[in-house]
């Protein structure tokens, strides 16, 4: 089997692959910077008071941002000490 694999390979035309590049992921943005997004990118003819009163009203009538995903919520299932 050891000289199979080798000769296998060989007749095969096997070449060593390159790595796969490496992408930096941009560092998560602060609270700060998000917020001075959102003032840059407001809708036409809407002021900065009226898009915070808006999402103050999406906050209000959906709740708070819970932790649950696609399968449910996520709870604490480790065993009690």
């Amino acid at each position: 089997m050891r000289r199979v694999l080798p000769l296998l390979l060989a007749l095969t035309g096997c070449t060593v692959a390159e790595p796969l590049p490496v992408y930096e992921l941009p560092p998560p943005a602060t609270a700060a910077e998000r917020e001075r997004d959102l003032q840059q990118h407001l809708r036409e003819g809407q002021t900065w008071e009226e898009q915070e009163r808006r999402m103050k009203d999406v906050k209000d009538a959906f709740g708070q941002p819970s932790n649950a995903d696609a399968l449910g919520p996520k709870t604490n299932t480790s065993p009690a000490k």
